[in-house]
């Protein structure tokens, strides 16, 4: 049976008269828009749902794209309202995130340690939704989390508005360290409980809480990587965030 060849699509076509696959639209943006058609978010958000878009031509979509006043994300929209999709396109700087979300002392920590962050060559990068992280010697490091109650996460942040994790992936390296400078009590302060996943474990398969140790002692409520979670952290929290970052990047 000879194969049926499909019409080209043009910026007559319906979405939704035909079945059009990925891969058709890829081709027609990049041919219409140029090879960086990923940049328009109309244009990602077609490629990746294009039943959201149902009734309307290519023609309608591509004067969108080309049109700012028409986009489907303005520029007075809040980078942290976007979805993970819209900011892989953007990749926003984590900057312009926080004055979002951050005010007063919050906003004066959170762009200080940011800061840090830079001057110590492990500069955030876009990574998940809300969420820059750092690298130091190939593994990352930290994460900071902005606008973290907001969206499906609202549950599992606790209604926090930001938070930085850190991957202790060495701390029995610097044990002694962390007793003699008093760091201890604020390990066991900030390690990651698991504080809904109980309720979830059947859902889960059993994976929450775990027991794990933890300088030597043992903890059963451990919910799951990295290590610590700070929640809005005070400046003396970020000087230990700080400490605690440059003793694991020793010891790696």
């Amino acid at each position: 049976m000879d194969k049926i060849e499909k019409e080209p699509l043009t910026t007559d076509t319906i979405i939704g008269s035909r079945k059009i696959i990925a891969a058709e639209f890829r081709k027609f943006f990049k041919n219409v828009l140029g090879d960086d058609y990923e940049k328009y978010p109309l244009a990602w958000s077609v490629i990746k749902s294009s039943s959201l878009h149902k009734g309307k031509s290519l023609k309608e979509i591509i004067d969108e794209c080309r049109n700012p006043t028409e986009q489907k994300i303005p520029k007075t929209n809040l980078i942290t309202s976007l979805s993970y999709s819209e900011q892989k396109i953007l990749k926003p700087e984590i900057e312009d995130a926080i004055p979002e979300v951050l005010s007063g002392d919050d906003k004066r920590i959170a762009l200080g340690l940011v800061n840090y962050f830079r001057e110590s060559k492990m500069k955030p990068s876009f990574h998940l939704n809300n969420t820059w992280k750092g690298v130091s010697k190939g593994k990352i490091i930290y994460s900071v989390l902005v606008g973290c109650n907001s969206g499906e996460s609202k549950w599992f942040h606790r209604n926090k508005k930001w938070l930085v994790r850190l991957w202790l992936d060495n701390i029995s390296e610097y044990e002694n360290t962390l007793e003699n400078e008093g760091l201890r009590d604020f390990i066991f302060a900030h390690y990651h409980k698991c504080v809904y996943c109980p309720n979830k474990a059947d859902k889960n398969n059993g994976r929450h809480p775990k027991t794990i140790t933890i300088l030597g002692e043992e903890v059963t409520n451990f919910g799951c990587w990295p290590l610590l979670w700070v929640y809005e952290p005070d400046d003396a929290a970020v000087e230990k965030i700080k400490r605690l970052i440059e003793l694991e990047r020793n010891a790696r």
